[in-house]
């Protein structure tokens, strides 16, 4: 064989395996859903369950300056049951818990005009450090910030009875709407974990969707545990924009849901 046809051989299994890997990405993209906790300095600095209120809001203007097209969950996960292929440049803002310290966050998202969801504890609602009655009625009247469930008394679903699941499922979006007037459609699994009896209860109890962390019983898309990507007070340039493709889960080591 001459160089000339080992050369447009090489080159056509180049082209080859290019190709094959182009499609392979493209078929696992994955609209990234951004997870935070806490916007508190302090706790930065030792914790990465938490991101100062200034990075948070240079990450925003990252962001918004790279024209991406940030939707509420609610929107997302209506996109993901409806539409087979995304856009390209999609994600959603979701907080887990309902800390205080997320007004500081609400504040930056109203600037830009960006919707997210906070997760709340039910029972933790007005407690020391976490979002009160006043606070919650703010946020609805004064952003696109929604609420979601992360369950009633965020318990670890692996762990419980069947009775509790249920309780914390939907239990929690029962007490929600008859105490506080929300009408909760999303949820988020406490440290992630779940069961397929979890997956059941919360497709029975009405909720659109839900979220866990970067667990699952495989990579493939799963509307009921729509997994998340962790953000912290590193993310910034290159490493937030990874972060921001949609492939990043691709990469990511799957953890069992329990």
């Amino acid at each position: 064989m001459s160089w000339t046809r080992k050369l447009i051989l090489v080159s056509l299994i180049l082209v080859a395996v290019f190709l094959g890997f182009y499609l392979y990405i493209e078929e696992h993209y994955y609209p990234p859903i951004l997870m935070y906790h806490q916007i508190d300095k302090d706790i930065a600095r030792i914790n990465t369950i938490a991101v100062s209120a200034d990075v948070f809001a240079r990450q925003m203007e990252f962001i918004k300056r790279h024209n991406y097209r940030v939707v509420s969950l609610e929107e997302l996960c209506r996109m993901i049951k409806e539409r087979d292929r995304l856009p390209r440049n999609l994600l959603a803002i979701t907080f887990d818990d309902g800390y205080k310290n997320n007004l500081a966050a609400v504040r930056v998202l109203k600037k830009h005009n960006f919707p997210a969801t906070i997760f709340i504890v039910i029972s933790w609602i007005g407690k020391p450090g976490y979002l009160n009655r006043e606070d919650l009625d703010w946020i609805a009247r004064n952003s696109s910030v929604t609420f979601g469930s992360h369950t009633l008394n965020h318990s670890y679903l692996p762990e419980v009875s069947a009775e509790e699941v249920w309780r914390e499922i939907s239990g929690s979006k029962q007490k929600a709407k008859q105490e506080y007037g929300l009408d909760l459609s999303t949820l988020a699994y406490p440290v992630g974990g779940f069961t397929p009896e979890s997956l059941t209860q919360v497709k029975e109890s009405g909720y659109l969707c839900a979220c866990t962390t970067n667990r699952g019983f495989s990579k493939e898309p799963n509307i009921y545990a729509l997994r998340r990507i962790k953000i912290t007070n590193r993310d910034l340039g290159i490493r937030l924009w990874g972060k921001l493709t949609g492939f990043y889960n691709l990469f990511r080591k799957l953890k069992p849901p329990y």
